[in-house]
């Protein structure tokens, strides 16, 4: 999930970009325009005057929009797997720094053969995420409950240039 670009943090709008991988379980507010994530709140911004209010409850976000049609009072912000701004990031230094394209993409679920082996047994399940902007490639590994636990980077196996679409072939070939 991407987020507005800036560069910096700005106190009188909000954080820094932030890009996200989520895990879909369900319905659930996942924080725009309110939230980067659980934790980061945009500020409050009337467009009109160019005046900032205060930032938005991530816990408690209220949709006073003159033109909402839906809720007044919004589920709290669903804390994403991971995010991830410009600069390395202290909870997953694994992806590196540079711009912020988050790309989620397959597991492979296999077992098709490929020319001269087959994608790896250890890989199998895990998520495919890659860096538009970063030119790079990873397999998230989950727990038995499908928490992330531990990021592994694919750089020396596979070559990315702008990665933006990644599939499985029927034959287990991986696609980008």
């Amino acid at each position: 999930d991407y987020s507005p670009d800036a560069r910096q943090a700005d106190p009188e709008r909000g954080p820094v970009g932030t890009g996200k991988w989520v895990i879909v379980r369900g319905a659930a507010n996942y924080g725009w325009p309110y939230c980067a994530t659980d934790e980061l709140p945009y500020v409050d911004y009337d467009f009109a005057t160019g005046v900032s209010a205060q930032p938005f409850d991530c816990a408690r976000p209220l949709n006073e929009s003159p033109r909402n049609t839906g809720l007044l009072e919004l589920p709290p912000v669903a804390a994403p797997e991971v995010f991830y701004s410009f600069d390395a990031s202290a909870r997953y230094p694994e992806l590196g720094s540079g711009g912020v394209g988050p790309m989620a993409g397959p597991a492979y679920d296999g077992p098709g053969q490929l020319e001269g082996g087959r994608w790896p047994d250890e890989l199998a399940g895990a998520p495919l995420f890659y860096e538009w902007s970063r030119d790079f490639v990873a397999a998230f590994h989950l727990d038995a409950a499908g928490n992330l636990e531990r990021i592994e980077s694919l750089a020396g196996e596979i070559a990315a240039d702008n990665p933006i679409d990644m599939e499985f072939g029927p034959d287990g070939a991986l696609f980008i």
